[in-house]
């Protein structure tokens, strides 16, 4: 099956990931014989980074998830508060790796992000 190519930009056509930039012929002739150039490297940063907010994506779907399974009797009051719950051993648990948790709580305090509304900002400023 043939890949179609789409002109558009990621972000108008709702594709959440941070564009590479073009290597062109040179660069990409250097790569294939192991000679790293600056595109390259760029590409390479640009990809590891989208791993990372695709791996920030799964987690925020695997925790909304975890949150209509669980009746919460007292619900925290954002979203940081949610993830302390979870890391702090409570009789409520996750499906969730607590190394996942704790990266993402990590992350949520280095960039003061205390609500979903904020997250879904700061994700969206990485990938633009």
């Amino acid at each position: 099956m043939a890949e179609r190519v789409d002109h558009r930009s990621y972000a108008r056509q709702g594709v959440e990931k941070i564009p590479t930039i073009h290597m062109g012929v040179a660069a990409t002739q250097m790569e294939r014989k192991g000679i790293t150039t600056g595109r390259g490297n760029k590409n390479r940063e640009i990809a590891h980074t989208n791993g990372i907010l695709l791996g920030i994506r799964a987690k925020l779907i695997q925790f909304k998830d975890w949150m209509k399974e669980v009746i919460m009797p007292t619900a925290p009051s954002t979203l940081i508060d949610i993830v302390r719950d979870i890391l702090g051993g409570t009789e409520r648990r996750t499906k969730c790796g607590s190394t996942a948790a704790k990266s993402l709580l990590q992350f949520m305090q280095e960039n003061n992000i205390r609500t979903l509304p904020e997250l879904r900002e700061k994700v969206s400023e990485v990938q633009h």
